[in-house]
């Protein structure tokens, strides 16, 4: 079980300015820290409009011409030569107005990055299509680059920006406050700053690990609660055997099941909390990326035919 996610002022101010790219067509960076809130946000706004925002997470790992395949997929644009791909999504997206276009993990880090922002910010200018991108703050500082500048400074002179800071200590100790007073657990002082410390700690998942660490505790304080002596699973229990994910190194639960509230608070202790981070790390290990010197054969060439 995870708690439901509560939009911090931080938070609430990007998803209006997010509104306001798509109302205004705008070129717009969101950029802050990892687990700062930048995908989860992105998530929400592809989830609730499927037909018409289309979200790329994998932006670094497309070329150029990978980048116009999948837009045109998105479109049922037919992406099949060089030199006018281009050209054939600005003129669809003229005809059919209302999308809006979101890259998520953008970074600068060999040539042909710049050449697919620099087709971004031409889709936008060009075909009025709103696009955000976002990455982590070196993102922006490599944008704003003196040795980069001469390459990015139309990206830059267009763009809009917004920079997310993510949870504040008092956010965390504030949702603990709330979230305990819906689901009646107590948590212990040190559970409490274990909790805490993950949500600021971009390097361990940040908020996404805070929430699932928190979600995973108060299921298992209410597993241990129902099926101590004398006591037995409520009939609002619920047990669902989810399918496996393709593709997915951790397959997820083979059962989950949902608990009600218990009927006293259910305690959540240090024990516990750290037993959770142990198995967060376990099923959610952080994939480290590619050095920018480790650069693949098909980064070498840069498609001229993006103009």
């Amino acid at each position: 079980m995870q708690p439901p996610y509560i939009n911090f002022e931080n938070q609430s101010k990007a998803k209006k300015k997010i509104i306001e790219c798509y109302n205004q067509q705008l070129l717009l960076i969101l950029y802050g820290y990892s687990g700062s809130g930048k995908t989860t946000l992105q998530r929400q706004f592809h989830e609730k409009y499927p037909e018409f925002v289309l979200w790329i997470d994998d932006f670094d790992d497309l070329s150029p011409l990978e980048l116009l395949i999948r837009i045109g997929e998105f479109v049922n644009v037919d992406i099949m030569h060089k030199g006018s791909q281009a050209i054939k999504l600005r003129e669809h997206f003229l005809k059919h107005p209302g999308y809006m276009l979101m890259f998520d993990n953008v970074s600068i880090n060999k040539p042909t990055d710049i050449d697919k922002l620099e087709t971004l910010r031409k889709l936008n200018e060009k075909a009025h299509i709103p696009i955000l991108f976002s990455g982590v703050q070196k993102l922006y500082d490599d944008l704003y680059d003196d040795n980069k500048l001469p390459r990015t400074c139309s990206i830059v002179s267009r763009m809009d920006e917004f920079k997310m800071t993510g949870m504040r200590r008092q956010d965390a100790g504030l949702y603990l406050t709330k979230v305990a007073a819906a689901e009646n657990f107590r948590l212990s002082y040190t559970a409490q700053q274990a909790l805490i410390a993950t949500a600021l700690n971009e390097t361990v998942g940040g908020i996404n690990a805070f929430t699932t660490i928190l979600g995973r505790c108060i299921t298992m304080a209410r597993a241990t609660y129902f099926t101590s002596e004398g006591r037995t699973l409520p009939d609002k229990a619920k047990c669902l055997r989810p399918a496996i994910p393709e593709g997915k190194a951790y397959p997820g639960a083979e059962l989950i099941i949902t608990l009600p509230a218990t009927p006293e608070p259910v305690l959540i202790d240090e024990y516990l909390v750290s037993r959770m981070q142990s198995e967060y790390k376990t099923h959610f290990p952080i994939v480290k990326k590619k050095k920018p010197s480790e650069k693949n054969p098909s980064d070498q060439a840069s498609d001229s035919s993006l103009e």
